[in-house]
Order: structure tokens, then sequence, then C-alpha cells
């Protein structure tokens, strides 16, 4: 079964039961399901897991064995490649991974380093930087430098991606190496195999959106993303996605994947927002360069060399008193700025971005009253104002441009803190039939339809994105959902 492809019963019924770890039923469903169509590569996998968490380590051998006969350029193949290296039996096709070159586990092989988390002798910060703009929420976002090395997973051999090109790969060290250099190397980091373990994980697409959003100079699509995971204030992973293709189906060539891989690869090292200065290589929209400014370094080594809000260390049990204040007076800093913006341009994307910033502020008010009053606390009316104002920008963005799914996304996002979930729930289809590839929307469609209650539906969206993402069958979003759905 090829990712978004229709999924029978006897698979869905197996679905359902392996995401309620009931394994046994998983494995009898997933039989019947092949025993009626064996080309199911992923169905498969699925089965072979449910052997692996049952201790049947054989059985699970010979059926991830099977994908790689009979669909080797799979997901599911390079999925199950991962599986067998971490079984660790003659059975597999390839031998295990140094750990010595290629370490497979975070916290069993780096050590955690004692001392202030920030490095020292970095180059001086001279002259100007954008610190203030690269928060995440108002929040400084970055990779521990006391638990080293930094793991980097590269997809070399992705599944159904046209046009890769292994100068692709070469490409994502010498980014690194670049942005490492910024910090002279104080940061270090290592490739793995294991994408399960990755801190950062580089995954390649065709393409990324199917839309384009309206610009000044005409129209812009997206080349690369990064999307941060970051759960109960630690950075978990950065995951970016490249795309081979452009949105007019021409090839992307590997001096144009070098420059926008420069670019991502700055994100997921923290740089979370984006620079308006053109001549930087964090401004908005990629101008194909292929060095850093020295705005780039500044605020690169500003970052590393200061203590952060968020790490990929868990916070410290001690509340940090001054924490809640430096998160405000950023936000602050980045709605003035939005506001600005929004005002001198007036389009969709910048009105958009505004609403971002409106709800950020709104949710770190939220936030702040699950610590004081539970997590059960009543919407506090300032946050709600927040979120109305979000709410108002994100519409008149929307009605600028009504074929921008993102619009309707973050729209969708922000009608769910005010508990208007069947509003969300119609911007997510609108989204949806705009821009069908988009694996996130199905997850958030899941979601919103198992707060609903409408658990058939909701299992259904649930299924088509875990179809297209498999290797987030165990995050925390993914369990959340099936809490819910479990819950009578």
């Amino acid at each position: 079964m090829q990712a978004g492809a229709a999924i029978g019963s006897d698979a869905e019924q197996g679905l359902f039961a392996w995401h309620h770890q009931r394994y046994a039923l998983a494995i009898q469903a997933f039989r019947q399901s092949l025993a009626l169509n064996p080309n199911q590569p992923l169905i498969r996998y699925y089965l072979a897991d449910a052997f692996v968490k049952t201790r049947r380590k054989r059985e699970a051998q010979l059926q991830y064995q099977r994908i790689l006969a009979d669909a080797p350029d799979s997901q599911a193949a390079r999925l199950a490649r991962q599986a067998l290296l971490k079984l660790e039996s003659p059975l597999t096709t390839r031998a295990p991974v140094s750990q010595s070159k290629r370490p497979n586990a975070k916290s069993s092989k780096r050590a955690i380093a004692s001392g202030p988390d920030a490095l020292t002798d970095l180059p001086p910060v001279n002259g100007d930087d954008y610190l203030g703009e690269i928060a995440e929420n108002g929040r400084l976002v970055r990779w521990s430098t006391l638990q080293q090395p930094v793991l980097v997973y590269i997809d070399r051999s992705p599944a159904g991606v046209r046009n890769f090109q292994p100068a692709f790969v070469a490409s994502v060290s010498k980014a690194l190496n670049i942005w490492m250099q910024a910090l002279n190397n104080r940061l270090r980091y290592e490739m793995t195999d294991s994408l399960e373990e990755a801190d950062i994980r580089v995954l390649w697409v065709n393409t990324i959106d199917g839309k384009g959003q309206s610009t000044e100079t005409g129209t812009s699509y997206h080349a690369g993303v990064t999307i941060p995971e970051i759960r109960d204030r630690q950075l978990r992973a950065m995951e970016i996605r490249m795309a081979t293709f452009d949105i007019r189906g021409r090839p992307q060539g590997a001096r144009h994947i070098e420059a926008v891989m420069l670019h991502e690869m700055g994100h997921a090292l923290g740089l979370l927002g984006h620079s308006d200065n053109l001549d930087d290589v964090m401004f908005g929209q990629n101008q194909l360069r292929f060095s850093l400014s020295r705005r780039d370094v500044n605020t690169l080594a500003r970052l590393y060399g200061e203590l952060a809000d968020i790490t990929s260390l868990p916070p410290s049990p001690e509340e940090d008193p001054q924490f809640a204040e430096r998160v405000d007076a950023r936000l602050d800093e980045q709605i003035a700025k939005q506001e600005s913006l929004a005002g001198a341009k007036g389009d969709n994307l910048s009105l958009v971005n505004l609403g971002n910033a409106y709800f950020a502020k709104g949710k770190a008010l939220v936030e702040q009253a699950k610590k004081t009053e539970g997590v059960g606390a009543p919407l506090p009316p300032k946050a709600a104002e927040w979120f109305n104002k979000a709410l108002k920008v994100i519409s008149d963005g929307i009605a600028l441009d009504t074929r921008a799914p993102f619009g309707y996304y973050n729209r969708a996002v922000i009608y769910q803190e005010l508990r208007q979930d069947d509003a969300a729930l119609t911007d997510l289809g609108t989204a949806l039939k705009l821009d069908p590839n988009d694996a996130k929307l199905y997850r958030e469609k899941a979601w919103v339809l198992a707060k609903l209650k409408q658990k058939p539906e909701a299992r259904a969206a649930l299924n088509v994105y875990l179809a297209r993402e498999p290797h987030k069958a165990e995050s925390a979003e993914v369990r959340r959902i099936q809490n819910l759905l479990a819950a009578p």
C-alpha cells in the first residue's frame, strides 16, 4: 500500500489495535489484510513492529526482509532497514553501524557536561544582529552546549522522490560546516543512521507546497521547510524537508539546494525566525546566498553564547523567575515589528504573521494560567483578547488571498484556543482542499474530530496522517489523539 492509499477494513482494524497496544489483535488483522493483498509494504511494516512489541524477533525480521524484497524503494523499506539495524541479528542485510562513529542513542551515548549551558571563546559580536527576530513564541531555542555532538540524519535513498542527487547529501554537511565555523567549531555534530534518534533530520520530498504565496515580486514557493519539535519546554528534534522540484515541475539543481540548505540549517540550529535584511542568509525569501553575513554570525554567536530559554536538555525543576519576563519582552518586540510590517505591506503573509504574533502573546498567558491554576484553568480574558485580535487580522489576510492554505490552518489553531472546534474543522477542511498533500492538516483534523467525538472520522484522518508520516507513530501529538479516541 503506497502512502495515501485507501486502507482496507482489516488493515484499519489492525492499525486501531496497534495504536492501542493490542498487538495480538493487530497481528491477526494485519495478517488477514496481507492475505487478501500482499502488496502492502507499510501494513507489513506495522505487522513486523507488532511482532517486535510481542518479542517475536525472528518473525519480525522475516517481515522486514519481505518488505526489502518486495518494495525496496518504498518508505516502508527505509524504515525496515532501520528496524533491522536495531535488532542486530545475522538475518539483517547490513552490519550494525559502529557506535563510535555514528551513535544511535541520544542519552546513553552522550554525557552531559557540567557548567553554564553556553559557549565561550566565540567570535566577538561586532555590529548588528537579529536575535530578537528569531525567537519561538518569545523564547530562545537551541541545542544544549552541554550534550554534544548534535546527531544528524540524512535520508540517502528517499522513496518516491524524483530528481534526488548524491550531491544533495553533500550540501547538508557543507551547510552545517559553514554554520559551525561561525561558532569556532565549539558545537560539534555527527551523522547517524537512525531517524528516530537524530536531533536534526533531513528528508526529501518532490514539492512542499501546492499553491505558493503572493509577494511583492510575484509568487513565492517553499523550497525547504524546518519543523521544530518542542515539548514540555524541551527541544526534541528539528526536521528539515527539502523539495527536489519547484512547483512548476522544474528540477532543483545542486547549487540551488545548497543555498536553501544553508538557510534551513540556520533554522535547525535555532534561528527559528527570519531576518528582515535581504543580505542575510536568514532573510525570509531565499536570495541564493552561499556564505553567512556578519549579522548571521553575530546572531548565532549570541544565541549560543548566552543562556537560552529552551534547549535539548530537560528544563531545570527550579523555576526561572525571569523566564516569563524575558518571553513577554520578546513577544512585545515581535508584535511591534510585525505591526510595522503589516502596516507597510498589508499583504496576506504579513497579516498572517501579525496574527501569529498576537496568538503567541495569548498562548503565553494561557501557559502561565496553567502553571498557577492547573491544566483545566479557564481561558484568561486577556488571552482571549489576544486570540480574537489574531483571528481578525488572519481573517483579513485570508480575504486578500483565499487560495493560501496556511491562513486557514493558522486560523483553525486559533479557533481551537477559543473553544470553537466546529469553526476550526471547517477551516481545516478548506486547507485540505487547497493542499491535500500537507500531512499535518490530517493530524490536526484528527485531533479536532476526536475532541468533537466524531471518532470514526478522526481515526480515518489519523490513518491518512500515519500512512504519510509513519515515523511519527510514537509522537506526543499522535499519542494525544489516540488517548482521546480511547476515552469513553
